[in-house]
Order: C-alpha cells, then structure tokens, then sequence
C-alpha cells in the first residue's frame, strides 16, 4: 500500500518536471535571440509560473463547462486513499502534457 503510495509520488513528480524541462527548453530557445532589457528569471522560473498559469487557465473552464452542462461531479475522489479535486487534477494533468503535443504532429 505504501509502496503505491511512493509510486504514484514518483510517477508525478517525474511527469512535473518532464513538463518544466520542456517548458523551460521552449523559453531558452525564444528568448536565445533577445537582449535582456528587464531582470532576468531563470527558465525554471517562468516554465513553472506557466504550468500554473495554463493548468488554472484549464480548471477555471472545466468549472465553467461543468456548471454550464450541470454536469454531476463529485468534489473530492479518493484514488489510494488520496482525496483530491478531479477538475484540478484533471487540469494539471492537461497543463503537463500539453507542452509534448506539437511534437506528435512531426
């Protein structure tokens, strides 16, 4: 039980900073060809603040589209004895792998 526990931990985690790698990758190519005018952020930074930016971006229209539907969903689910929102994990889970779809196209 623990072991799933850590498991899904790790499985997460990886998969966060998959995105933030990613992420940060994209940002250090745009901004290769620039002169820094303001302070700089680091790419982790800024690749962070975007996956918190697109995954609430995502949350707030599944709230929208949910409660325009009137669509039942429960508040909280337990998956291993771990109680979450399923519209946020939902979210997050959308925000970490949106940065690898333009790459499935090639």
């Amino acid at each position: 039980m623990l072991w799933e526990k850590i498991l899904a931990a790790v499985i997460i985690l990886g998969l966060g900073m998959a995105s933030v790698a990613q992420r940060s990758k994209y940002i250090r190519r745009y901004a290769a060809g620039e002169l820094p005018t303001e302070p700089i952020s680091s790419p982790f930074s800024l690749a962070l603040g975007q996956l918190l930016g697109v995954a609430g971006g995502i949350y707030l229209v599944l709230v929208m589209l949910v409660s325009f539907l009137g669509v039942a969903i429960p508040e909280r689910v337990a998956i291993l004895s771990v109680r979450f929102d399923p519209l946020a994990v939902s979210a997050l889970i959308l925000a970490l792998v949106q940065p690898f779809l333009p790459g499935l196209r090639r």
